[in-house]
Order: structure tokens, then sequence, then C-alpha cells
């Protein structure tokens, strides 16, 4: 069963991809959550930092809150090789569940033109491991265009984040 929380809005495109991960949640979470540490484990989300929504410049407090901006790099293709300049997106974070293991982040200013969701979840196995659900949903008029521009490389580095985190949390990053 999904973690994942409901989408607040009808998403025209959506991509989802999970995995199991052969860690305790905890250990999971505090991994997912140390944005600091991401341009050591995730080729996609290259760099995560709280900023400023204004001046766009890092806070002095780092720690994953909402609501907060952040600055979010993203490499496509997926890569630790920071040979290529990333893209870097100011979203929105509006939602830092550690309660139930859930973040999410978004976009979109004009939500009935473009609107995006970032949501990210984990629960526990009934075998003690961790099960990782990341979504991506566009939606808005520009939700089936979203699906064309990225819809080649935005599975891939969904795919590539939750592989890295697979592997950071079972000991082998």
């Amino acid at each position: 069963m999904s973690n994942l929380p409901p989408l607040a809005f009808q998403a025209l495109t959506e991509f989802v991809v999970s995995v199991e991960i052969g860690a305790p949640l905890e250990e999971v979470w505090k991994i997912l959550i140390d944005l600091q540490s991401y341009p050591l484990w995730n080729p996609y989300h290259c760099s995560v930092i709280i900023v400023d929504g204004r001046s766009h410049k890092p806070t002095e407090d780092p720690s994953l809150r909402a609501p907060a901006v952040l600055a979010l790099a993203v490499q496509t293709p997926a890569t630790l090789d920071n040979a290529k300049q990333p893209v870097v997106l100011y979203e929105h974070i509006t939602l830092v569940d550690h309660a139930n293991h859930r973040i999410i982040w978004g976009g979109g200013r004009l939500p009935s033109i473009f609107r995006a969701e970032h949501a990210q979840a984990l629960s526990a196995t009934s075998d003690g491991k961790t099960l990782y659900e990341v979504r991506h949903a566009f939606g808005g008029l520009s939700g089936y265009l979203m699906r064309r521009v990225v819809g080649g490389t935005m599975p891939q580095g969904l795919q590539a984040t939750v592989d890295a985190l697979k592997k950071k949390a079972e000991g082998r990053a």
C-alpha cells in the first residue's frame, strides 16, 4: 500500500517510481532529509538548498522544513559527474511530515496554466525493510506538454534517485 499523499490537483502527467531498501525506515529518513548530503549520492537532484524566497540566497538554517523555498539543481541525464551544468529550479516545500515520513515540494505560480508536485514517501515493510516511493506530477494546461518535454529524462532521473538512495542506505555508496 502506498504512503504517498493524495495529489492536491488533477494531474495530467504523472511519473511514479519506487524501490524496496534493505535498511530500517528511520535510517533511510535521515538520509532523505539531509539536504546537504544530496551532492554526495543523488545523481538527479545534485543540489538541494533552502533559500530565501526573495533573494534566493541560502538561509542560515539548511534543515528541511515547510513552508520554505528550495533551490533544486537537476542534472539530466542523472549523473554524479559535475561536468555538465545542472538546471536550477526554485520550488516551494509544502510538506515535511516526520511522523509519516513524507516530503512534498512543487511549483507553479499560475496553477491553471502550470502546476508541479514532487512527493516522496517512506514506509516500513513487514520484513523490516523500507519502501521508498517518488511521484512527480504536472497539471494545468501545460501538463500534457510537460510529458513531451521531460517524458524521457524525468523517469530516468527519478529511477536514478531511488536506486542511489537504496545504494547509500544499504551501505554501498
